[in-house]
């Protein structure tokens, strides 16, 4: 934007490529290249003017939607650009009446016309006969202020209209229709009014709730301009100025130059609140931000104002000259974004706001364009129109803000260059390296640091300028820490390289704060690397961190470190090399998750335990996730005085069920035995119940060692030793515990006597008390005084338990009688059951010759067959076939030889060739055996009808177990096996 752009006006209307191409630009960055595409052109308008005569056009005004075109023959061509259609209306129809200027609001709903004699009238967008303005008669109005605000064809709209005369007017259109019309100020000078605008401020809200609106009007002559502030109304606001004169002048602005017209213009940004202006005077383009604030009457809204003089415009009568000694005002301004706009009879210039310089030029020539009246804007929508007697153009604008950046770089406003770069890299890194070199430059280290950072400047090249300029060392930390930030998760070993360097740093840091008692910046620095390492130590190498840390010697860094990155055993260990080892545990109970705690429990609690028994036991009682069979170790490890604590914790193992490990119950019996009170083991034993998770042998041993004889005798009791039970109990002199064991064997009576004849044997010999024995004898239920007989004393005379022997007799005789007569009842239940095997051999069925059998419905006498007592007859083979199915493999083969037995016993013998000389003899034989054959043969049968005939298959257990057997038998047989197969879904 630094010179000029001219274009010939031969490509006024040329077609234009959006093609675009690439460059490199700089390292890392391959931009998109436009292809000259200027950022202002001309789009001509097509409303249909030769529709309407072709008549000179005289006067444009547009909004977003509707554009009015006035022309020499005192019509308006209303032409609506969304749906296309125009209106033609006639303003009069005397030739002499001519249409000076129109005026429409920005939603296109209201038009104003003014006549070149003084007459004015008021258009509605749903009508088309215009209504004149009696009011205005004389009045030449050469400004209108509209109300920008949202608005609908009925909305009530309150105008200010500024005349030739030096008079204001207020103007409210409603329904269609001018609702009011009066003068409310009128300027002393009688200067036109070629310029008025106004803005509301914004509503503030009242203490009441409410808030009253206040107005910021801005009136521009041609070497003048004023501002009026007030409200509720327009009217109120100039009568306080006409009430008080001095205070017009405070806001008002005066420059030299002596033009015939002007113009003023606001400009805002997306509908809202204009936030700039721009006024055409005689010396030049005066413009300025607007501020609305707080102010009052006699204040001001306009601020950073500047007069931007004229561009040399082209020489008329050459067009290749562009050394116009002297800029002069063009015909009709308009403010952009970025720009002025300025047309003349014959050049269009485009002038930057930022550098006051014209960046684009394009000759109009008549003969292409006609001649140029001015230019038509919509203030609301910022579109431009450019008008000439014959044709209309839009003024185009394309990316007006591409080179903005580098006006404001140039200007040092940085903020702004960034603003209107942040779609371009490249850009962005040239704007973001010179506003770092400012600084650096400035002496501003720290600020500069954070801005290399975001820069493609070589990292090389940057650190070594901070080393070398800044000897506190916080640029060049502020540069890594932010170009730390800036780096991507992909961009490892990058990140673990700066946070190595800046963890050098850091410690650096602290050692010299440290040294020099610094003790502020000491822990403020201490603060940040602990801050650094948490968000960073996924970037940082253990190894070389530690390393770092240790030749620093920073150990608590170090074990802060440990800790954010979970290496809890370097935490502990440190802590117990140190001899800290509360603090070992402290760190040990926070670790999480529970299995990792576990595991360093196992490794630390030995010693542990050996140094804090009571504290370890604890903490292993809270971590409910041990496994205590890991810890017999540690529990070994306990110092004899402090034994205690690790019963406390076995106790706890054992009684949460938390192990059933030999090892575990082992060394809590072992504890018992030697540290512990009899009864404690003694109810650790029982509580045991039927499974004892320690081994009986090893306790059986340990506490014979330690001389636990009750114990030992609960011990033989469970590996069902009784007799060593009863024998230990009794030579410890527990008789009631003897008797105890002896009753515990329940199911073996003989053992349980045994057991008790010890006991008494032992009373004899110990009490020699026969009462004591004979009592023994009652308790036992199972003693008789003939056991206790041999162990009496020689001298115990017979009258201490005569009574005891004759109870004893009558029992025996007692016994004897139940004997004969259970002997009795076993004769008489032999020889019912001999009567009743006599007459079953008698007992006879009846069938008739009819009868079929029950299987193959065929005659039951036509071969051998059963009868059952259920009625059923079969043929013998028939039962067979029927029953063989549901026999064991044993009974089928033993079917199957009796049946081959009883057909050879049955067969007719035959005499063999061999033998023919001994027919006699054999003949005799014969007779001597055949008795015994009838025998055998019967007993074969017998056997036989045993196995098939034992109970009918048709009403008997069979036909009920044959419920769940299947239809086929697909193991026995093929064909079954493909039906079964066939049936397969």
């Amino acid at each position: 934007n630094a010179g000029l752009v001219s274009r010939d006006p031969g490509f006024s209307f040329a077609s234009r490529s959006d093609a675009v191409d690439y460059e490199v630009q700089d390292p890392g960055y391959v931009v998109p290249l436009e292809r000259e595409i200027p950022i202002f052109s001309f789009k001509r308008v097509d409303y249909g003017a030769a529709d309407h005569g072709r008549a000179a056009v005289t006067a444009v005004a547009g909004s977003q939607r509707v554009l009015v075109i006035a022309n020499s023959r005192s019509h308006i061509i209303r032409w609506n650009q969304e749906t296309d259609q125009t209106d033609d209306i006639e303003i009069s129809k005397r030739p002499e009446d001519a249409i000076h200027r129109l005026y429409i609001d920005p939603w296109g709903f209201h038009v104003i016309i003014t006549m070149v004699n003084g007459e004015n009238y008021y258009l509605h967008s749903s009508s088309k006969k215009p209504k004149h303005l009696s009011k205005l008669r004389g009045f030449h109005v050469e400004s209108v202020a509209w109300d920008r605000s949202a608005a609908t064809e009925q909305s009530e709209r309150r105008v200010l209209l500024g005349t030739r005369q030096a008079v204001i007017f207020e103007c409210v259109l409603h329904n269609r229709d001018v609702a009011l019309l009066k003068p409310v100020f009128e300027f002393a000078d009688k200067s036109p009014l070629f310029g008025l605008q106004y803005e509301q401020f914004p509503v503030t809200s009242a203490p009441n709730g409410g808030g009253e609106a206040k107005f910021f009007v801005m009136v521009a002559t041609t070497r003048k301009y004023y501002q009026f502030i007030g409200g509720p109304t327009f009217e109120q606001l100039f009568s306080r100025y006409q009430e008080n004169p001095a205070q017009i002048q405070k806001g008002s602005k005066e420059l030299p130059g002596d033009i015939s017209f002007s113009e003023l213009h606001f400009f805002s940004k997306h509908h809202g609140r204009a936030n700039s202006f721009a006024w055409l005077t005689g010396a030049g383009i005066y413009h300025g931000s607007l501020v609305f604030g707080s102010q009052n009457m006699g204040e001001g809204v306009v601020h950073d104002c500047s007069l931007v003089p004229y561009p040399k415009a082209a020489n008329p009568s050459n067009e290749d000259d562009l050394d116009d000694p002297v800029g002069h005002p063009p015909l009709s301004m308009a403010i952009t974004e970025f720009h002025f706009v300025l047309q003349y009879p014959d050049q269009f210039i485009a002038v930057s706001q930022l550098s006051k310089q014209p960046v684009y030029s394009e000759f109009c020539r008549e003969r292409d364009f006609g001649k140029i009246r001015g230019f038509a804007r919509d203030p609301l929508h910022n579109n431009i129109w450019l008008f000439s007697d014959r044709f209309i153009y839009e003024l185009m604008i394309t990316k007006e803000s591409r080179d903005v950046w580098k006006l404001y770089l140039s200007m040092g406003r940085y903020e702004e260059a960034l603003k209107y770069c942040s779609d371009n890299p490249s850009n962005m890194d040239k704007v973001l390296t010179s506003q770092a070199d400012h600084y650096f430059h400035e002496g501003s280290f720290k600020l500069a640091a954070s801005i290399y950072a975001s820069t493609q400047k070589p990292f090389e090249e940057v650190a070594l300028k901070f080393l070398q300029a800044d000897q506190s060392g916080d640029a060049l930390q502020t540069f890594l820490l932010t170009k730390l930030k800036s780096l991507s998760k992909e961009d490892k070993t990058q990140k673990t390289l700066l946070c190595t360097w800046l963890t050098e740093i850091f410690l650096d840091r602290l050692n010299t704060f440290k040294a020099t008692g610094r003790d502020d910046a000491f822990r403020s620095t201490q603060e940040d690397f602990r801050n650094f390492m948490t968000s960073n130590k996924e970037s940082l190498n253990d190894t070389t961190t530690y390393q770092l840390l240790q030749s620093h010697g920073r150990i608590d860094e170090l074990l802060f470190y440990a800790e954010l990155n979970e290496h809890y055993e370097r935490v502990i260990m440190h802590h117990m090399t140190q001899q800290n080892f509360q603090q070992a545990l402290g760190k040990l109970k926070k670790v999480q998750p529970p299995q990792r705690a576990a595991e360093l429990f196992y490794k630390f609690a030995p010693v542990l335990m050996r140094h804090e028994p009571q504290k370890t036991a604890s903490a292993l009682i809270e971590s409910t996730q041990l496994d205590p069979s890991r810890l017999v170790a540690a529990m070994m490890c306990t110092p004899d005085p402090e034994k205690k604590e690790a019963i406390r914790y076995l106790e706890f193992a054992t009684r949460r069920g938390l192990s059933t490990d030999s090892s575990v119950h082992n060394l809590l019996l072992s504890l018992y035995a030697e540290k512990g009170k009899e009864e404690d083991l003694l109810e650790f034993i029982n509580s045991q119940g039927g499974q004892y998770h320690f081994d009986l042998k090893y306790a059986l041993r340990t506490c014979t060692q330690h001389n636990k004889s009750r114990a030992c005798v609960q011990i033989y009791s469970l590996m069902g030793l009784f007799e060593e039970a009863v024998d230990l109990a009794l030579s410890s002199g527990d008789l009631t515990l003897a008797k105890v064991n002896a009753n515990k064997p329940e199911e073996d009576e003989e053992l349980r006597r045994k057991l008790w004849l010890r006991i008494a044997h032992w009373t004899l010999q110990h009490d020699s008390d026969v009462q004591t024995a004979l009592a023994l004898m009652k308790e036992s239920e199972l003693l008789r005084i003939e056991d206790l007989l041999p162990s009496l004393p020689d001298f115990v005379l017979i009258d201490n338990f005569k009574e005891e022997i004759c109870e004893s007799l009558e029992d025996y005789n007692r016994r004897i009688e139940e004997l004969k007569s259970e002997m009795r009842d076993y004769t008489n239940s032999s020889e019912l059951v001999r009567n009743d095997m006599r007459n079953l051999r008698n007992r006879c069925g009846y069938v008739s010759a009819d009868q079929i059998c029950d299987l193959c419905y065929r005659p039951a006498l036509a071969r051998q067959f059963y009868l059952f007592p259920c009625g059923h007859v079969m043929h013998s083979d028939c039962l067979c076939n029927k029953i063989l199915p549901e026999l064991d493999l044993t009974s089928r083969h033993r079917v199957g030889e009796l049946q081959k037995q009883i057909l050879m016993e049955t067969a007719p013998k035959q005499t063999s060739p061999m033998i023919a000389g001994k027919r006699e003899s054999m003949k005799e034989s014969d007779e001597l055996e055949q008795p015994k054959g009838i025998k055998k043969i019967d007993q074969l049968k017998a056997e036989l009808d045993d196995i098939v005939a034992s109970e009918c298959p048709l009403c008997g257990d069979i036909l009920i177990r044959s419920v769940n057997m299947p239809f086929l038998s697909i193991e026995d047989s093929v064909e079954e096996k493909l039906e079964a197969d066939s049936w397969k879904l």
